[in-house]
């Protein structure tokens, strides 16, 4: 082709193979996809956290995933979820206690199509309950017995479940607040 110059309907031709072969380059900045979800503000070790939300035209055979983001800014996938007619559920259960930065994100062939705002989410220690009482042994035919526990509730974000730990006195009080028992 040196020296040649090209007529108009050969460029055409050549700029038409080059933007076919780059769909996602396209899609990418200019996306029509929008998701749509609520994302929470905490979680607790070791309970689920089910993200529910929609997506408008995403391609085909694409997926949603929740991403954190990680030390040098990188996205590291903490689960994923396929999409139902627009609609979409990510199910994760938190490992450990931390504070994260995520984000959800429409993905097709590994790559981003759209993604949510940033958003912070605190991960507080999972419950610790009280342990079980051993039964008392033989109890009179129409007695029974409590078992229970007295938690520390609350504290800084996300809170707390912690038993108490201690010995506690029970009094039952009849309707009168005479003491039962």
């Amino acid at each position: 082709m040196k020296g040649r110059r090209l007529r108009a309907p050969a460029l055409v031709a050549v700029i038409a193979v080059i933007s076919a072969a780059v769909p996602f380059a396209a899609a990418a900045g200019s996306s029509a996809a929008r998701i749509t979800i609520a994302l929470p503000d905490s979680g607790t070790v070791g309970r689920t956290v089910v993200l529910r939300g929609r997506v408008t035209h995403p391609p085909s055979d694409s997926t949603m995933d929740l991403e954190r983001r990680g030390a040098g800014g990188r996205w590291t996938v903490l689960a994923g979820g396929g999409i139902v007619h627009g609609r979409f559920a990510i199910r994760w259960k938190p490992r450990t206690a931390s504070f994260l930065m995520i984000r959800v994100v429409l993905v097709r062939h590994a790559r981003t199509i759209a993604a949510t705002q940033t958003k912070s989410l605190l991960i507080g220690a999972a419950p610790v309950y009280c342990a079980a009482p051993s039964p008392p042994g033989n109890l009179p035919e129409g007695d029974g017995y409590i078992v229970g526990g007295v938690y520390n509730v609350g504290g800084p974000a996300p809170g707390i479940t912690v038993c108490q730990g201690q010995a506690n006195t029970v009094t039952v009080t009849g309707v009168t607040g005479a003491t039962v028992a």
